[in-house]
């Protein structure tokens, strides 16, 4: 999709411009992985695009093709980067804005 390329692309702007698009489909991924934007921007570390994606409400629970879903798919690289602190830092960040949403959806 158009949202999974921006992200692909690491490019924030072109996220928050289609996540603002009244047609756009968060969740859409393809049927071999079943991999959304949300868990590309994750795998890439890409923060800012995690946070646009949480935001304009991408499911997190979602699972892909080996059944896992985002806050799996953010401990695995954490702890893929176990030995390499500066790599680990963004996907600590990630974990903490997928927790807090969690956090937040049960209170609504």
């Amino acid at each position: 999709t158009l949202l999974t390329r921006a992200v692909l692309c690491k490019n924030p702007y072109a996220v928050q411009l289609l996540t603002q698009q009244r047609n756009i489909q968060l969740d859409a991924a393809p049927e071999k992985t079943k991999k959304t934007a949300l868990m590309r921007a994750i795998v890439l570390g890409d923060v800012e695009s995690v946070r646009i994606l949480v935001e304009a409400g991408a499911k997190t629970d979602l699972k892909d093709y080996k059944g896992k879903d985002a806050c799996s798919i953010t401990e695995k690289q954490i702890k893929d980067f176990k030995k390499n602190e500066s790599m680990q830092k963004p996907y600590l960040e990630i974990l903490e804005i997928l927790k807090s949403n969690t956090i937040s959806q049960r209170t609504l």
